[in-house]
């Protein structure tokens, strides 16, 4: 099941979800959850602010893992992008069964509107990002 997962995430395109949900993070995080609260407040003037400098975080980490991946010699078989992805995944399944062992009662849709749960979404997105940079 892992595996089909990972599959869809390789194909899709994750990197406009992504840029979407650290803005979300980003205004979460700015208004305290308030925005998770009340979404039409004059806090959402904040995207205007947001939506760059999210868009310019996304693409300066993919810039940052490319570089790491050049400054690896030829013959050298690791890359840093799934390397890198695999630990994110890795710390995210570690959440994810941390909160389900703590939560017997399982998932429900008031979740969602947890500020934790759109960081955790956040790390996830950038997690499956990071995995399809390739080195070469």
């Amino acid at each position: 099941m892992l595996t089909e997962i990972l599959g869809v995430l390789e194909k899709t395109n994750t990197r406009p979800v992504l840029t979407a949900f650290v803005i979300l993070s980003l205004m979460i995080k700015a208004t305290d959850g308030g925005l998770m609260r009340n979404p039409v407040s004059w806090e959402m003037a904040l995207l205007l602010v947001f939506g760059p400098m999210a868009y310019a975080m996304v693409f300066y980490w993919i810039i940052g893992v490319t570089r790491l991946n050049s400054s690896l010699p030829e013959n050298d078989v690791v890359s840093y992008g799934p390397m890198l992805g695999s630990s994110l995944l890795a710390v995210c399944l570690i959440f994810a069964f941390s909160y389900l062992a703590n939560h017997p009662e399982g998932l429900s849709f008031s979740l969602l509107g947890q500020p934790n749960f759109i960081y955790f979404c956040t790390l996830l997105l950038l997690s499956a990002e990071t995995t399809k940079i390739r080195r070469h």
